[in-house]
């Protein structure tokens, strides 16, 4: 028999309504979906009930040409001319395809006149007693209006289009009946069906709601924490919701999120009951809806072009898939939109592993939810109570943000490196509006640590991610989220020049990521802010003034960043310190200056100093070696099981509360191990005091877990020796000491603190799994570690 498509005489043309889309602009249960290649095109018609599907780009380009009328056998010679293809390999390539778009009305003859879908009603008409507000829907079969009845009730009014689309007018009557039947709380009341003009119309009662999934999007989008709880108390509504259903006899029949609206006070409401049907009849026919819910039997049966089983155990499984959702903003599976491909994924392959949840969720969601994917019915629930039941255990275990990160480390900055992780706006919960902008603190913090691992993994989706951190820090940076009581950080004690607390940190990381980004106008502009937020450093220290300044200034030299207005700000500056140097009264002797440590006293400058100098290959100015010796005759030998070693008191002998000996790394041995480790690489001299400090560091038992004053400080101090010094047992220490901050997790709220949270531990973890022995973060020096991105040109 001859191909009809390939009569002479028959012309066709693209529907007015047909679209070539970008996979990454559709609806977020069609585009978490495509496994989409570079150049592929999702074609789309609006208003209709049929799914997008994924074309590759040479298809979408035939298709194109349908735009001006052809008939198939035409645009097939041109396109094969064009394409150096011979016409009967691509006719029979693509005449499935083409024989399919016709019969859903992609591909229309030249001779019907349709165009896009108008709706048959219109605002402010009076029928059956309602009075028409809006269009809320307009479909091929269907059209859905919200409507005010005459007491001033709200319903939504839904129409079938066709007058002779018989089966269309019973879905709706036995919609109706079932919504009567049921009269559940979760389900809108139904109204008395009315005919007008020889079309059924059923009122609804008018839910106030929004589709299930973009509303939990935007709950997932308030950040990575918080949203587990909401999250896991609507998932386990919506399974409530339909195992009420099941109780009262009936499966729903067509389970996506387009069917489920969420409410103001997180209530779940089911609509759409034209496809339910009798538990006991158990029918079988072909599922509604869209087939990404399909469970495996379904998919089996219809690959075979049998009847497709529905059951409570299908449906379950529907609901597994939905809740995975919801609660990750992807599939279980990347499905690919070539049916029979995706029926043979569905029915035989095995799901991937859960990605994209908040951090501070419960651990074991998702065992719950693959015990509802299994394959074969038999190993899922019994049924929904006992899906719903464990969801509700689940929410009953207290926020797990620390127990998550405790017993999988990986898993947070797995997390933040993941660009489909990171929230789309970073509007975080009321206790951490506080300093969630700086480096210290914050976001900023959180875009270096992912941009440090992607410079040292080589990752282009981890670079990707800190972009995106950085953007979030720069919003936050605009609302002047920077101060924070509890650390004494307000407008009196922290201005823009803080490289550690303020705007110029979150300018200083911008530079780096778009400089590796290859953004040069970017990163200028970046750089340019940087510039106009140091111009007037009160402070002289690491954390708050110019030494930081200059720190961070060299740091974007050795990376490549070359600017003559930067190097003008860091030599001048290096001028004032060296000044400073010169000028001030010994070491240990000055009581406007007691501090001793890196982050605020003499440590900090001396280390700037030491870095600029290395970056510009000149010889140290005098100053500097006898203020290493006056620092370091500030400390005070002790005997410890791992040898003679040296501490310093937060405070020098002139000060009347010197403090305690610490291993902290902002004012004890942890810190004057950056010191000295830097010193030592310059100056073999210096070797016996970083030897010492180490000694102390190993021997000190850690008070807290963090990068600033805890064991993950501790740790990243000793890797540093133990490069320089050689001593493997140094790095074994450190290995001891990360684990132990594992162990020891800080406030949930100081999540996202590069030095004063989890962050910072996460980091520490990762880096050693990938066997790096790099400096305490902001401290390293590119390229000169080895180990580090060779890709930017030497200083």
């Amino acid at each position: 028999m001859r191909n009809p498509l390939l009569a002479p005489d028959q012309a066709y043309r693209l529907s007015a309504d047909v679209l070539f889309v970008d996979p990454q602009e559709l609806s977020l249960e069609q585009a978490r979906a495509l496994n989409a290649a570079p150049g592929d095109v999702a074609l789309t018609k609006r208003g209709s009930r049929i799914p997008s599907r994924l074309i590759d780009a040479r298809t979408a380009n035939l298709l194109r040409g349908f735009t001006t009328p052809s008939t198939i056998p035409e645009r097939i010679r041109e396109f094969c001319l064009a394409e150096q293809q011979p016409a009967a390999s691509m006719v029979r390539e693509i005449a499935p395809m083409l024989l399919q778009l016709i019969e859903e009305r992609f591909l229309l003859r030249i001779d019907d006149h349709s165009s896009q879908l108008q709706p048959i009603l219109r605002p402010e008409m009076t029928i059956g007693g309602y009075f028409t507000l809006r269009n809320v829907q307009c479909l091929d079969d269907t059209e859905v209006w919200e409507a005010r009845s005459a007491s001033g009730e709200r319903w939504a009014l839904k129409l079938a289009r066709d007058p002779a689309h018989f089966a269309k007018r019973q879905r709706l009557q036995h919609e109706a009946t079932i919504l009567r039947e049921l009269a559940l709380p979760m389900i809108p009341r139904v109204g008395e069906p009315f005919e007008w003009e020889n079309r059924l119309i059923v009122p609804i009662q008018w839910i106030d709601g929004e589709r299930v999934d973009l509303a939990l999007e935007k709950i997932r989008s308030l950040g990575v924490l918080g949203s587990a709880k909401p999250l896991l108390a609507i998932a386990q509504s919506i399974a409530h919701a339909v195992a009420q259903v099941h109780d009262a006899g009936w499966l729903h029949g067509d389970l996506h999120p387009g069917n489920l609206l969420l409410t103001a006070d997180h209530s779940i409401a089911l609509i759409d009951f034209e496809q339910a049907i009798r538990i006991d009849a158990a029918e079988s026919g072909s599922r509604a809806g869209v087939a990404y819910f399909l469970a495996p039997e379904q998919a089996r049966a219809r690959f075979a072009g049998h009847p497709e089983p529905r059951t409570p155990a299908s449906e379950q499984y529907a609901i597994c898939v939905l809740l995975w959702l919801l609660l990750t903003g992807k599939y279980p599976q990347s499905f690919d939109l070539q049916r029979d491909r995706m029926l043979r994924q569905i029915a035989d392959e095995s799901i991937d592993r859960m990605k994209g949840l908040p951090i501070d969720f419960p651990v074991g969601i998702e065992g719950i939810l693959r015990r509802g994917l299994q394959k074969h019915p038999a190993d899922r629930y019994a049924n929904l109570h006992e899906l719903t039941a464990a969801l509700a255990e689940l929410g009953r275990r207290p926020p797990s943000a620390p127990q998550v990160v405790r017993s999988k480390p990986p898993e947070l900055l797995a997390r933040f490196c993941d660009p489909d992780s990171v929230g789309s706006r970073p509007d975080w919960l009321p206790d951490f509006n506080h300093a969630r902008a700086s480096l210290a603190l914050g976001l900023a913090g959180v875009a270096y640590a992912v941009w440090r691992r992607a410079i040292h993994t080589n990752s282009a989706s981890a670079l990707a991610a800190a972009d995106l951190w950085a953007c979030h820090a720069e919003q936050a940076a605009h609302a002047d989220r920077f101060h924070h009581p509890k650390w004494d950080l307000t407008a009196d004690t922290v201005a823009p020049a803080s490289i550690w607390y303020h705007q110029a940190g979150v300018a200083w990381i911008r530079s780096l990521i778009s400089h590796s980004q290859g953004d040069t106008l970017t990163r200028d502009r970046a750089v340019q802010q940087f510039l106009d937020c140091t111009a007037s450093p009160a402070a002289w220290d690491l954390t708050h003034g110019k030494s930081g300044i200059l720190l961070a200034a060299t740091y974007l030299h050795e990376f490549g960043i070359r600017s003559e207005s930067l190097h003008q700000r860091a030599a001048t500056l290096a001028t004032d310190l060296q000044g400073l140097l010169a000028d001030a009264p010994r070491i240990g002797t000055d009581p406007d200056r007691p501090y001793l440590g890196i982050a605020h006293g003499w440590s900090g400058p001396l280390v700037a100093l030491i870095r600029w100098h290395r970056a510009h290959q000149r010889t140290w100015p005098p100053a500097i070696h006898p203020r290493l010796q006056e620092l370091a005759a500030c400390g005070t030998p002790q005997p410890t099981p791992h040898g003679q070693a040296i501490a310093w008191r937060r405070q020098s002998p002139c000060a009347q509360n010197r403090g305690d000996f610490q291993g902290w790394w902002c004012n004890g041995t942890s810190g004057m191990a950056t010191l000295w480790s830097l010193a030592a690489d310059s100056d073999r001299r210096y070797l016996p005091l970083l030897e010492q400090t180490a000694c102390h560091i190993a021997a000190t038992v850690p008070i807290g877990a963090d990068l600033c004053c805890g064991a993950a400080g501790h740790a990243y101090a000793l890797l540093q020796a133990s490069a320089i010094l050689d001593r493997p047992e140094w790095r074994t220490r450190a290995v001891e000491l990360a684990h132990s901050a594992e162990q020891s997790p800080p406030p949930v709220e100081q999540t996202l603190s590069l030095f004063k949270g989890w962050l910072g531990i996460a980091l520490l973890h990762d880096e050693l799994q990938d066997g790096l022995t790099l400096p305490m973060p902001l401290m390293e020096a590119y390229p000169a570690l080895p180990g580090t991105n060779t890709t930017h040109p030497a200083p």
